[in-house]
């Protein structure tokens, strides 16, 4: 284990440079098990013995160790023996037997030199295992405003509201828009309740929503990406609020209906998109700081699930940011209550396996 791998998992008493995998193996054995650690990075070179039959062993006891734990496994260097003249596929071959254990292999090798001084090939093993996600919400009509505040990454998405009324016009305006953004991976949108034609005009908004193929709108639905080569996040996606003078979406509030709404929100949903927040979350105007205007149900909904990342819109000055318990809350309205866009996107590295979250 390396010395470098210190935002995925420092364990001092493991962090050691050049030690063998028999030597690494018992020192594991002698560490208390673990279910807290969510990720093990293991930098394994090449030498003469790179048939090591250990292997096997120090798997299995990484895995009895830390059960909870995906193994990354860097392809360290060739640098020892008479390796250094060995580039063949036998080394790499060597490599593959960890995919057996279920360990990622982070690509690409170190290849001839130092494995242990390489920090670049454990900031791989980090993007590997986390997210780059924007958050977004009540961009009314406004969104080519925010377009330079849009730096890439994994995951774009907006809590609803695109536009002021929900014509077909401005339906078509923010699809253009948001489908011409550049450098995300997945972009993915829900509606708010200024946004009619998503309600009134469904067979019209779902020809705009086919010709844009680079978007994903969810209703009541739900998306599965992938980060790395076997982790799936599962988003989901609802625009219904409580009864608010019958704007789009409005339900009966701590009505049937809506509390049918979020039942059906899948248990393992691991980002939900709403467009209203939950009640006492982020759901507050200037000047009645403690009158909550967010839902009950939701609340309430959220206390049965393990959701990690919940983003809403809908009130403005709720614009921010709070943990309850294990999951991430953000209001990213980026309009004021002025419909000025004065409140910036959101911008976070997201670990999926861990629930951590670093604002960059």
């Amino acid at each position: 284990m390396s010395k470098y791998s210190t935002k995925i998992t420092h364990i001092k008493k493991l962090s050691k440079a050049g030690i063998g995998v028999n030597q690494l193996n018992k020192k594991i054995i002698s560490y208390p098990t673990s279910h807290k650690i969510k990720s093990v990075s293991v930098c394994i070179g090449v030498n003469d013995f790179y048939k090591d039959k250990g292997i096997e062993t120090l798997m299995n006891t990484i895995k009895r160790t830390f059960p909870n734990s995906k193994i990354f496994v860097i392809q360290g260097s060739w640098g020892w023996g008479n390796v250094k003249k060995d580039k063949s596929s036998t080394i790499f071959n060597y490599y593959k037997i960890f995919h057996i254990f279920g360990a990622e292999i982070i690509e690409p090798p170190i290849g001839y030199g130092d494995p242990h001084r390489d920090k670049k090939t454990y900031k791989t093993i980090i993007k590997t295992i986390e997210m780059k996600i924007t958050l977004i919400s009540d961009t009314h009509n406004k969104h080519k405003q925010i377009t330079a505040d849009l730096p890439g990454g994994d995951l774009l998405v907006h809590s609803g509201d695109i536009s002021s009324m929900g014509y077909e016009h401005e339906i078509r305006e923010f699809c253009k828009w948001f489908n011409s953004i550049e450098g995300y991976t997945h972009k993915v949108f829900i509606a708010g309740n200024h946004d009619w034609g998503f309600q009134d005009n469904v067979e019209k908004v779902k020809e705009i929503l086919d010709f844009y193929t680079g978007i994903t709108y969810l209703q009541d639905s739900e998306l599965v990406i992938k980060v790395g080569d076997e982790r799936e996040v599962k988003i989901y996606g609802s625009p219904w609020q409580p009864w608010f003078h019958d704007w789009a979406f409005n339900l009966q509030k701590n009505g049937l209906t809506l509390s049918g709404k979020w039942e059906g929100i899948p248990d393992d949903t691991d980002i939900l998109l709403t467009h209203g927040p939950a009640f006492g979350i982020l759901d507050t105007v200037d000047g009645r700081r403690y009158d909550n205007l967010g839902c009950e149900l939701l609340v309430e909904r959220l206390e049965r699930l393990n959701v990690k990342i919940h983003n809403v819109g809908h009130i403005h000055t709720g614009y921010g940011y709070v943990k309850k318990g294990d999951t991430h809350h953000f209001n990213s309205a980026v309009l004021d209550e002025r419909y000025i866009y004065t409140q910036k996107p959101m911008n976070i590295n997201w670990n999926p396996d861990t629930n951590e979250v670093e604002f960059v």
